[in-house]
């Protein structure tokens, strides 16, 4: 029997949109909001006598679901989630070490997984509770968020658009990875100046570090066509909504200080690098690392007023290929998982 506690996230990447798999992945969650969406015409005929409107001509023209999912970012199983946040992921041992560096970037299209979500419903005669299943097919990742908040543990969120949702596939009893260390604050680093891009089992680096850093966001918006696959003869259900162009935009949260590499970039528009470590404080083989080749500043000047003290600004940012660098964006995941 269920608790009122239970409840669950296990996914796994599919082979062919459309066609579902058998979940094997669980991770813990911090939110979740997934849900079946539907695209009703509500007629407006009206029947003589009925005084309202009929409900002949009510009909549902096409479904999907999705919704938003929120993790504390660890460092075990969390490749098949930057794989299906970026779409090429690579993954190499690091020499004779049980270490695998896996580094994902920006893909010409996006994998899709089926997600099972276990809720608890209530038995109707109040003895405790059963496990209620959805298992969402097909879902792929329009948009991701990481944050590092201030004193505080980072979370990777992600949106998600799938196809349909299915009630009767069997439960998948949750099987989480051993051993996962959570990333925080804690453990955060932010640099700038020359960046070295990772290699297949080196991490990147960059020469300068950035000083009074508070917090960081990281954005991208995978540009999904989610409402633009629908065709004749599918049954109203989409077909694999292309991806466009994405948008890759941020923030940082530091105080004004005296040489802030940040006042010049922005008065300058001139172009930054940008690299955010997060590693693991109960080793020093576990980290994540994102790596912006260019980004270009936006925001204000420093404003005074209010009571007197440290300056706190947020820069927001936005990243961009610069022509020279072989890729915009890398996410290095250096993990004991031994494959993606």
């Amino acid at each position: 029997m269920s608790s009122a506690a239970d409840v669950a996230l296990t996914l796994k990447k599919e082979t062919t949109y459309g066609t579902p798999v058998t979940v094997d992945s669980s991770f813990e969650f911090l939110s979740e909001s997934l849900t079946f969406r539907k695209k009703v015409n509500d007629s407006a005929a009206y029947r003589y006598g009925a005084g309202i409107k009929s409900s002949a001509g009510r009909v549902v023209m096409s479904t999907d679901a999705g919704g938003d999912v929120k993790f504390e970012l660890g460092t075990r199983g969390f490749g098949k989630l930057w794989e299906a946040c970026l779409g090429s992921s690579v993954s190499t041992k690091d020499g004779a070490t049980t270490v695998y560096q896996q580094v994902h970037t920006i893909g010409g299209t996006l994998p899709s997984m089926t997600v099972q979500k276990i809720v608890p419903s209530l038995n109707a005669d109040g003895s405790g509770f059963s496990d209620a299943v959805f298992t969402f097919t097909s879902a792929m990742v329009s948009k991701w968020t990481l944050e590092v908040p201030n004193a505080g543990v980072a979370t990777l969120g992600l949106t998600l658009d799938a196809r349909d949702v299915l009630t009767a596939t069997a439960k998948v009893t949750p099987a989480y990875p051993a051993a996962n260390h959570v990333l925080h604050f804690g453990g955060a680093c932010l640099f700038t100046g020359a960046l070295t891009p990772p290699t297949a089992t080196a991490a990147a680096s960059a020469t300068s570090p950035v000083a009074n850093v508070k917090a960081v966001t990281i954005e991208c918006d995978n540009a999904l066509a989610t409402d633009s696959t629908y065709y004749f003869c599918g049954g109203g259900k989409k077909s694999k909504p292309w991806k466009g162009v994405p948008k890759i935009t941020g923030t940082m949260t530091v105080e004004f200080i005296t040489g802030s590499p940040f006042t010049t970039a922005f008065l300058a528009d001139s172009a930054m690098t940008l690299l955010l470590t997060l590693s693991a404080t109960e080793n020093a083989d576990e980290k994540v690392q994102v790596a912006l080749s260019e980004i270009r500043l936006g925001g204000d000047l420093p404003q005074a007023g209010g009571s007197p003290g440290v300056i706190e600004m947020t820069i927001p940012f936005e990243a961009y290929a610069n022509g020279v660098a072989a890729q915009s964006l890398w996410v290095i995941n250096r993990t004991f998982d031994t494959t993606i």
